[in-house]
């Protein structure tokens, strides 16, 4: 791998801030003609190119995945993201059975209602705040669900994220300031308590069906998680599951309300059959991957009569005013 020059890192770092991260994909589509491998500093080496990413995955001995390129504040390396092998393959033994197709379809139905609920709240509206009212709550409610906590904490989680991730938006002071600082450390000892006092519950009380109560119980080979280990996934879970899958969410359906037109014309054209909802949902993953800098980019999105989407068993995202397109 070829690698750029630092200065190059230094200038890209500049264009990552919110008006890219509006339109993130002309980048993304730069990188991978222009800059398979560069320098960000501040950050390390990064790669964009499948060949790139295939020869890092494979080398944990010059790659390791130990090298925390955004500081947490975690007290030690996320589970199982910044574990390198073989520790790493025990990890996943252990956590891959727990998400398997046959334990998420059980989900299937509670997740199916937590759309519908929220859309309910806006489906009369003709312009909504689609990362307010949709894409922020929903990954956390989600994830409340899965872990059998109650819905109430809902807040509490959204502000840990945020103080996590991005404790620069919230104090309003870069990196590096004392009060940045202080504020996402103060926001990762209190992502610990929580946890702490939850898993202390689930320990002492009867077993029930869900991932957190699953993680005290979990075997590979004769390896059970410790309680450390259990507390560095939820870290983890709670940083990766809310905030990627809303910057996921907010690329989707921006990209949807821009194209809303065109979609139209593509499902309602005579000649071709309607697209299946895994097609387009497999279109929008390709072309619109996301990461934690576009939260919140599609913050105030117009979708006019295409506003009525309501999520139903066997299909993506199917809009119900009848000159919208219909996946089915």
């Amino acid at each position: 791998m070829t690698e750029r020059d630092e200065s190059y890192g230094a200038g890209l770092a500049e264009l990552m801030n919110p008006e890219v991260a509006r339109n993130p994909q002309p980048i993304y589509s730069m990188l991978q003609a222009d800059s398979p491998v560069f320098r960000l500093d501040g950050v390390g080496v990064i790669v964009s190119s499948r060949a790139g990413v295939d020869e890092v995955i494979r080398n944990p001995d010059v790659f390791s995945s130990g090298v925390t390129a955004h500081d947490l504040k975690a007290k030690r390396p996320l589970i199982p993201l910044q574990i390198d092998p073989p520790d790493h393959r025990k990890y996943r033994k252990i956590l891959d059975p727990l998400f398997a197709p046959q334990r998420m379809k059980v989900l299937e139905d509670s997740t199916i209602r937590l759309v519908n609920d929220l859309i309910d709240q806006f489906i009369g509206d003709e312009e909504i705040d689609f990362s307010k009212q949709f894409s922020t709550p929903y990954p956390s409610q989600v994830f409340l669900t899965l872990f059998g906590l109650p819905m109430e904490d809902l807040p509490r989680f959204l502000k840990m994220k945020d103080g996590a991730i991005r404790p620069d938006q919230v104090v309003g002071h870069e990196f590096g300031h004392p009060e940045t600082e202080a504020y996402q450390q103060q926001t990762a000892d209190s992502i610990y308590a929580y946890f702490e006092r939850v898993i202390d519950e689930r320990g002492a009380g009867e077993g029930r069906e869900d991932l957190l109560s699953h993680f005290l119980h979990a075997e590979a080979d004769g390896d059970r998680l410790t309680h450390e280990e259990i507390l560095d996934i939820c870290f983890l879970f709670l940083i990766a599951g809310l905030d990627t899958v809303t910057a996921s969410l907010d690329c989707f359906f921006g990209y949807l309300a821009e194209w809303r037109c065109s979609a139209r014309r593509t499902s309602t054209r005579p000649s071709s059959p309607r697209p299946q909802a895994s097609s387009g949902i497999g279109k929008l993953t390709a072309t619109s991957r996301s990461g934690a800098g576009s939260t919140g980019a599609w913050g105030r999105t117009s979708l006019g009569s295409s506003c009525a989407w309501r999520c139903a068993s066997g299909t993506a995202a199917s809009p119900t005013t009848p000159s919208s397109p219909v996946w089915s």
